[in-house]
C-alpha cells in the first residue's frame, strides 16, 4: 500500500463543498472528504485519480468491502450539485456544478474526476475549512459531520454569527417537512449534532436562539466554538505522524525522501539517532557519494545503523528542543489569548441593555460605512439592535473595545498564568477510582 494513501490525514476544503445544499448521507458525505483528500496533492496536474477498495475503506471507517454501497454513494456524489458561493462571504460568482464529473470501480480499484473548474477552485480555495478525516470517521449521523464542517471555519472566531433558519436549514440538509417546526429541527437535528461533536470531534459547540414577536418565535441560530480539550487526540493523525511534523530531526528525514511512517517511527524510537542517520545522509549526498539518499537513509534506519557519535548529535538536538519550546510558549499564548478575546467578548454581549445594544449597534454601522464596508452591514436591523452574518462577529470585537477598551499585554500575562496554574493543579489532581 503506498504510503502517501493514508499518511494525510487534514487539507483544505472550499467552503462551497462544505455548504452543498444537497441532502447527503453520512456515507457519502464522508467518501466526497477522502476523495478530495487523496486527490488534493495532484488537482492540478491531473484529472483522474485513483485509490484501491482496500484502502479507501479503512480510511472511511467502513469496516466492509461493500462495493454496491460504495456504488450508490459515487452515485449520489455524481448527481450532487454545489453551489458557489452558498453563504456569500467568498469572492466566487454563483455556479452549480457536480461533485465528481465520473466515477469507476473496476477490478479492485476506485478511480474518479472532478471538472477542471471545480479541481482549480478546491486545490486553491479562497475562503477555505480544514478537514481533519479522523474526527469525520467517529461520527455517526449525517447531520453531525455537516454541522461540524460548516462551524468548524469559524473557529479562529469563536462564533458561526447569526443562520436564519431558512438558510441553516439548507445547510443541513434539512428541508423535509419533519423539519418546518423548530421544535422537531432542534430535537431531531440540532441538539443530537451538538452531543456527537462535544462528545467526539476537537471542538466544543454551544447553539444561541435568536427570538423575535410576540410569541418569541425562534428566527435565527448560531454556535459558539471553541477547542475541545477533552479530546486532544484529534490533534494527531490515524498514524502519529503529525506529532512530528516541526521536529527538526524528522524534518530532516524527510528532506532526505524517507517517507512519513518511516521517519516518525524512527524519531519515536531514537531521536538522536535519526538526527543521526540524516547528518550522516546529507554528508554522503554533498560528497556524490549516493544518488538515492531515501533509500540509503531508510536501508540504515532498517539495518540499526551507528552512523555517527552520539555527542555531535545530541547538542543539536538540545538546541532544536530550546527552540520547540519556545515555540510552543509562544503558540500557548497565541491560543490563550484567542481565548481571553473570546471571553471578553461574552462578558460584554451578556451584559448589554437593550437600549446599549441599540446604540453600539448604530454607532458600528455608521463607522464601517464611513469605511465603505457596506457589505459589512447588510444584516444589520437597527430596531431590533440584532446584525446577521459575519458582520455579528466584527460587532462583538467593536462592542467590546467600545465597552471594554483595549486590554494590555499585563492583562494578558495574568490571565495566561492563571489558565497555566489551573491546568497544571488539574494535572497534578489524583483521578478518583471507582
Amino acid at each position: 500500500m503506498p504510503e502517501q494513501q493514508i499518511a494525510k490525514q487534514e487539507f483544505k476544503k472550499h467552503v462551497a463543498t462544505i455548504h452543498t445544499s444537497g441532502e447527503l448521507s453520512l456515507l457519502e458525505r464522508k467518501l466526497s472528504n477522502v476523495l478530495l483528500l487523496h486527490a488534493y496533492d495532484n488537482l492540478l496536474t491531473q484529472r483522474t485519480h485513483k485509490l484501491p477498495i482496500s484502502v479507501l475503506c479503512p480510511i472511511l471507517g467502513y469496516g466492509s468491502n461493500d462495493v454496491a454501497g460504495l456504488r450508490k454513494a459515487l452515485r449520489a456524489l455524481v448527481t450532487t450539485a454545489i453551489e458557489f458561493n452558498l453563504m456569500q462571504d467568498g469572492k466566487e460568482k454563483w455556479a452549480v456544478m457536480s461533485m465528481l464529473s465520473y466515477a469507476e470501480i473496476r477490478d479492485g480499484i476506485c478511480t474518479w474526476r472532478y471538472d477542471d473548474f471545480l479541481a482549480e477552485r478546491l486545490f486553491d480555495p479562497e475562503v477555505y475549512s480544514t478537514i481533519n478525516i479522523k474526527v469525520q470517521t467517529q461520527f455517526q449521523s449525517s447531520h453531525t459531520l455537516t454541522l461540524y464542517e460548516n462551524c468548524f471555519r469559524y473557529k479562529a472566531v469563536g462564533s458561526t454569527g447569526w443562520w436564519d433558519l431558512d438558510r441553516f436549514r439548507k445547510l443541513m440538509g434539512a428541508n423535509g417537512e419533519s423539519y418546518a417546526e423548530f421544535r422537531r429541527l432542534n430535537e431531531k437535528v440540532i441538539q443530537p449534532a451538538l452531543k456527537e461533536i462535544n462528545k467526539t470531534s476537537d471542538i466544543q459547540l454551544d447553539v444561541e436562539f435568536d427570538r423575535k414577536g410576540r410569541g418569541g418565535k425562534v428566527s435565527s441560530v448560531r454556535f459558539l466554538i471553541a477547542d475541545n480539550k477533552q479530546q486532544v487526540l484529534f490533534r494527531t493523525d490515524l498514524n502519529g505522524e503529525e506529532n512530528y511534523r516541526d521536529n527538526e530531526a524528522f524534518k530532516m528525514l524527510r528532506e532526505v525522501g524517507v517517507s512519513e511512517k518511516l521517519a516518525a517511527a524512527t524519531v519515536k524510537q531514537d531521536e538522536v539517532w535519526a538526527m543521526a542517520i540524516a547528518r550522516s545522509t546529507q554528508g554522503k549526498v554533498a560528497k556524490g557519494q549516493i544518488k538515492n539518499p531515501g533509500a540509503y537513509a531508510a536501508k540504515l534506519i532498517r539495518e540499526g545503523a551507528i552512523v555517527e557519535p552520539p555527542a555531535v548529535v545530541q547538542k543539536q538536538i538540545e538546541k532544536t528542543r530550546e527552540a520547540d519550546e519556545e515555540k510552543l510558549r509562544t503558540e500557548t499564548r497565541e491560543k490563550l489569548r484567542r481565548e481571553f478575546e473570546i471571553e471578553r467578548k461574552k462578558q460584554v454581549m451578556g451584559a448589554l441593555e437593550t437600549a446599549q445594544r441599540k446604540q453600539l449597534l448604530a454607532d458600528f454601522v455608521d463607522f464601517e460605512t464611513k469605511r465603505g464596508n457596506g457589505r459589512i452591514i447588510v444584516g444589520a436591523d437597527l430596531e431590533a439592535g440584532r446584525i446577521m452574518g459575519l458582520g455579528a462577529s466584527m460587532f462583538e470585537i467593536y462592542a467590546t473595545k467600545k465597552v471594554l477598551g483595549d486590554y494590555t499585554e499585563a492583562e494578558l500575562d495574568r490571565y495566561v498564568a492563571s489558565k497555566l496554574k489551573a491546568s497544571d493543579r488539574a494535572a497534578k489532581t489524583p483521578v478518583a477510582k471507582r
